[in-house]
């Protein structure tokens, strides 16, 4: 119902956003079957509820997009050699998983990796740009703003991103 209610007051594009969508389950597959205009599913592919519910959810949804900061290469390296210590990067290595098994079961479903650039990532951005561009996965960009006037309310502030922050 909410999607009707949408479509009237005219929107013409929702955004399914965030790892909660996949504690929907079936659920989910409901809301995207009678959603009435154009959507994207932005979330990572958190275990073990990517696992439990991908087959019925990508059946039905014909997109996928997802927030990753680091590349599946130097990710797996990590792994390997005593694990991932950032939240960034498990949810980045859940996000490649779930592409890979994407594009090897739904091959033409769009997907799209944005990148969120900051100091830690900023020297491996070209890389993840060319591993998403090889998977087959389209590319975007986010850069972090802050907020330095009050005068936007979801921007945080620059206290809170420091450390992230590349100095003037």
């Amino acid at each position: 119902r909410a999607f009707g209610i949408l479509k009237r007051m005219g929107v013409d594009f929702n955004l399914i956003l965030g790892n909660e969508t996949w504690l929907l389950g079936e659920s989910l597959v409901e809301i995207i079957a009678h959603n009435q205009v154009p959507y994207a599913l932005y979330t990572t592919c958190p275990e073990p509820l990517f696992s439990q519910h991908r087959d019925k959810i990508l059946n039905v949804a014909d997109n996928l997009s997802c927030g990753l900061d680091w590349p599946l290469s130097y990710l797996l390296e990590k792994e390997k050699n005593g694990g991932l210590t950032e939240d960034s990067e498990r949810k980045s290595l859940d996000a490649w998983r779930g592409f890979q098994w994407l594009k090897t079961n739904y091959p033409n479903h769009d997907c799209q990796g944005t990148i969120t650039v900051h100091r830690k990532n900023l020297p491996y951005v070209p890389q993840i740009v060319s591993e998403l561009t090889e998977l087959g996965v389209f590319c975007g960009i986010n850069f972090l703003h802050w907020n330095s006037d009050g005068g936007f309310d979801f921007f945080p502030s620059k206290e809170e991103l420091r450390g992230l922050t590349i100095p003037n």
